[in-house]
């Protein structure tokens, strides 16, 4: 039994949250050891995907008509809190993609042919699916992509795909990605940016993959350098012409939410490992729990928890109005606001929880057998990727000061 758990938010949640919340525990606890076995070999845990499908966990927002368990966004975010505090953020990072990125852009930009094939087989994790946004000279700034789509026949009938996406969760093992892409051509325009739903069957010649191992952590995350050779997608497979911006920017609102949740959940943990070791480490004749310093580091990482979840929670309710209402931009704005607070909040409150965390474990805490130290490692991506730190606060600062005022437009 956890010292600390996250009780408040779920007694204030109805009954679909609360069995949500409790299959998540229940996978979490049967995948810990393979979980933990794949991190130290440095690969992605494969039976994630055969008992989160099994339990349509990965398919947690997606309706009920597709496949999925039909939750809501808070939903969502409170079984990232169980994800992450329980498995880690390679775990957060492989369920954000597969259920954020994919399955949820799916949805919400797909057609009603697109989303009955897909969604079904992505919440069951019979499909596994990647988002292609990032490339090797292309992060924040995605009019840099240099990713092309040609179109022999009219009326973009069918379109051939080639470039390069670099550092793409799930890349070596999906089956389906979702691919942003400039027309082919010497005059290109920010508003011609694409998005197609390319298959690896019938593209296996056209689409080569490369694991990626040089990282910092997230050693269970399958990440990939991803090269696509004029592969194949047909007309029925694309998912928006032009404004492609639209469709990614709509995206990173479930990305961003996620990683926000992930790192709650590593928060939670890293609280309750500190609160364990310092009970019954024993130094200058007392329990370490009993020196003065030792508790102000306990009480700052329950300081950066709560700090972390209110506003995650608090965007994830504002997220779920705005998916109610996505006609209003200006609640689409106050929804990217929130989350861009909520996402460097969390990021940051992790990383400093993970940093106290394995300061009270003391030497056993500079061991990735200590599961902090594995956070420490893991969390520092998330005040990068799914949007940067810099990239957040400009955003927040954005909204505040209203139009003129956009640094990275």
């Amino acid at each position: 039994m956890k010292e600390v758990e996250e009780l408040d938010a779920l007694n204030l949640c109805g009954r679909r949250t609360k069995m949500i919340v409790e299959e998540m525990e229940k996978v979490c606890q049967g995948l810990f050891e393979k979980e933990l076995e794949s991190y130290f070999e440095g690969k992605a845990n494969m039976d994630r995907i055969k008992l989160l499908g099994e339990r349509r966990l990965l398919g947690i927002g997606i309706p009920r008509d597709y496949g999925g368990i039909g939750g809501n966004n808070l939903d969502t975010a409170l079984a990232f809190v169980s994800l992450g505090s329980n498995l880690g953020m390679s775990a957060v990072s492989f369920m954000n993609v597969q259920n954020g990125l994919v399955a949820k852009t799916i949805l919400r930009w797909g057609t009603e042919e697109q989303k009955k094939r897909f969604l079904p087989d992505l919440a069951s994790g019979k499909k596994i699916g990647s988002f292609c946004l990032t490339e090797p000279e292309a992060g924040s700034d995605p009019s840099s992509l240099r990713t092309t789509f040609d179109s022999p026949a009219t009326h973009f009938a069918n379109n051939f795909i080639s470039g390069t996406k670099y550092l793409i969760t799930n890349g070596n093992m999906a089956d389906v990605f979702i691919d942003f892409a400039y027309p082919k051509g010497p005059k290109r325009k920010k508003e011609d940016l694409s998005v197609f739903i390319v298959e690896r069957s019938g593209n296996e010649s056209q689409i080569l993959t490369e694991s990626l191992h040089h990282k910092i952590g997230l050693h269970a995350s399958d990440t990939a350098l991803i090269e696509f050779n004029d592969a194949f997608v047909p007309k029925e497979n694309i998912l928006r012409l032009g404004r492609g911006n639209y469709v990614y920017d709509h995206s990173f609102l479930s990305g961003r939410l996620g990683i926000a949740a992930g790192c709650v959940g590593v928060i939670l943990d890293c609280l309750n490992s500190a609160m364990e070791r310092s009970k019954y480490r024993v130094q200058h004749g007392k329990p370490i729990a009993k020196h003065q310093l030792v508790q102000a580091h306990i009480s700052a990482i329950a300081e950066d928890f709560e700090k972390a979840r209110l506003p995650t929670y608090n965007a994830a309710i504002i997220k779920d109005i705005y998916d109610l209402h996505q006609e209003s931009s200006e609640l689409r704005k106050k929804t990217d606001y929130k989350i861009s607070i909520a996402k460097r909040i969390a990021a940051n409150a992790a990383f400093d929880a993970a940093d106290r965390a394995v300061q009270v474990g003391g030497g056993f805490g500079y061991s990735t057998l200590y599961s902090p130290a594995r956070h420490f490692k893991d969390v520092r991506v998330a005040r990068i990727y799914e949007g940067s730190d810099e990239m957040m606060t400009l955003k927040a600062a954005y909204y505040l000061l209203g139009e003129g005022f956009e640094a990275f437009k």
